[in-house]
């Protein structure tokens, strides 16, 4: 399924632009998936996200049928 995706995406007009300006793994991921089917956070102290901080998972109002896949500390 992910590999259908990718190859969906590979063949997107701004697909070469993205991936050549990409910089750190992160930026890759996003590149090689659809934006409309993920969201990526970096939590920080000075912006919007903060109030995320040491707040636990349950405690996150997120849509039904969310799935957070992966956490970076």
């Amino acid at each position: 399924r992910i590999l259908a995706q990718i190859a969906g995406r590979v063949d997107d007009r701004d697909f070469t632009r993205q991936w050549l300006a990409a910089e750190t793994e992160q930026e890759i991921k996003e590149v090689l998936l659809r934006e409309d089917h993920f969201l990526s956070l970096e939590v920080r102290d000075d912006n919007a996200t903060a109030r995320l901080i040491d707040r636990p998972i349950s405690a996150i109002h997120m849509p039904e049928g969310s799935l957070i896949s992966m956490i970076h500390r």
